[in-house]
């Protein structure tokens, strides 16, 4: 909650902001130098590609990993894991470089389909699910952690195109943030138990759990 409070603070202070200028071009590196000066500017900067690398990271590794498990693809050489995660990263740049168009075109069908999918994940992953091995505490893990924390409420760079979209109204825009945090909330809370499959079918497996920056590969969650 200390991080969702945080989070939600300075997307305020930041729609309050963009709301003062209204300005299309509107972006963090340019306030930070007005208010830190030049060492600001390359800090946000610098920030900004730190969390984006971080995000790519996941994405990737998080969507290799699930596209391996689906189609069974034999783990025992990296070979396949190498050509899946490069045709991923280029379907991916690809529908990218598309521009929001095709987003804004079939936005409705997206977000359907991405509501189905996530219940498809959660009724499918609960029953692996051991909820007494859901105790395990190991603090050594809280540096993976706390990007993975930080980045799941994490919406800040989107900020300057909802005041945009929203035509830079205050209360709209903090509603709008409200609501999606509240959701984000939710859906975390209701994925992250099946984010670690505690009793896999197959012995001697080890899991692979995207974290932020990378790839962690933990043999205490298999039997």
């Amino acid at each position: 909650m200390f991080f969702a409070g945080l989070c939600f603070f300075s997307a305020v202070v930041l729609t309050r902001e963009a709301v003062e200028s209204s300005a299309d071009n509107f972006n963090y590196p340019s306030l930070y130098h007005r208010y830190l000066g030049s060492v600001g500017k390359w800090l946000a900067i610098l920030t900004n590609m730190l969390i984006l690398y971080g995000l790519l990271t996941a994405y990737l590794s998080g969507g290799t990993s699930i596209i391996i498990n689906i189609f069974n693809v034999p783990d025992d050489t990296r070979f396949w894991e190498i050509v899946i995660l490069i045709i991923f990263f280029a379907g991916l740049s690809f529908f990218t470089t598309g521009g929001t168009k095709f987003i804004a075109k079939y936005n409705r069908l997206l977000m359907f389909l991405l509501g189905i999918t996530f219940v498809l994940i959660v009724v499918l992953g609960m029953v692996h699910i051991e909820p007494e091995r859901e105790l395990y505490v190991n603090w050594n893990f809280i540096p993976f952690a706390i990007p993975v924390i930080l980045t799941s409420f994490h919406f800040h760079n989107i900020i300057p195109s909802i005041c945009k979209h929203l035509e830079w109204d205050t209360k709209a825009i903090v509603k709008a943030i409200i609501i999606g945090m509240l959701t984000g909330f939710i859906m975390i809370n209701k994925r992250a138990p099946h984010k670690f499959p505690l009793s896999p079918k197959r012995p001697q497996k080890k899991w692979v759990i995207p974290v932020a920056y990378g790839s962690l590969h933990y043999p205490f969650f298999s039997r």
